[in-house]
Order: structure tokens, then sequence, then C-alpha cells
């Protein structure tokens, strides 16, 4: 009785192990992508237990300043850009951006024209 006991947990396991091996390996190649943006400065960041290209990051960190500063951007074609970048390293990313004002939101480029109501904003700032 023992005997069969001790069988049937060591299967458990045995099988436990397997599919967790099996989950992280099927998972190996997709990570999280954080990009961080005030407007004028990126940074990007991956949440992966794996190791992620800094090929790849410093490619992100480059196309997404010039998203971020680039006023005909948006939310959708940043995040496209940075799974069309991941998937040539064999990548799938679920992307996120982080500003001053929350999750998923742009800071917008904005200029100024005449005398803002703010006095330190001066025309064509």
């Amino acid at each position: 009785m023992k005997l069969r006991t001790g069988v049937i947990i060591g299967l458990l396991v045995l099988v436990a192990v397997a599919g967790s091996a099996f989950f992280l390996l099927a998972n190996q190649n997709s990570t999280g992508i954080i990009i961080k943006t005030n407007g004028t400065e990126v940074s990007v960041q991956s949440s992966s237990w794996f190791p992620v290209p800094k090929a790849m990051l410093g490619e992100m960190r480059t196309k997404a300043l010039a998203d971020v500063q680039d006023a005909d951007s948006s939310l959708g074609s940043i995040q496209m850009d940075m799974q069309s970048i991941a998937s040539k390293y064999n990548f799938t990313v679920q992307v996120t951006v982080n500003s001053q004002f929350g999750e998923n939101q742009l800071p917008l480029p904005a200029t100024v024209r005449g005398t803002s109501m703010v006095p330190t904003l001066q025309d064509g700032q």
C-alpha cells in the first residue's frame, strides 16, 4: 500500500514538473515591454524571466523615442512598431506605454501661439 501511494505521488510530481517545464519553454520568446516616457526621454524595459537581446531593446528604444516625438504617431502605431521589431528577433511582445498622464497614455507635444495664461510660456514655446 505504501509503495502504491509513493508511486502515485511520484507520478503526480513528475506530471507537475513536466507541465511547468512545457509552460516555461512555450513562453520563452514572449515578453512584456514597458515604455516609460515624459515626451522627451524614453526608457524601454522587459518583464521576462528569460534574457532578451540587448540589440532588440536598443532598437526599440530608438524607435520609441522617434515615435513619441512624432506628432502623427499614436499608441497603436507605437505598439505595432515594437511588435514589428520584436518579430525580427522571433519574440512576441505585449507593449505598455507609461507617461506622466497614466498607463497607455501618450504625452502630447504642444506649441504656444501668442502668450499663454502661464507666464513662463512665451510665443512659440
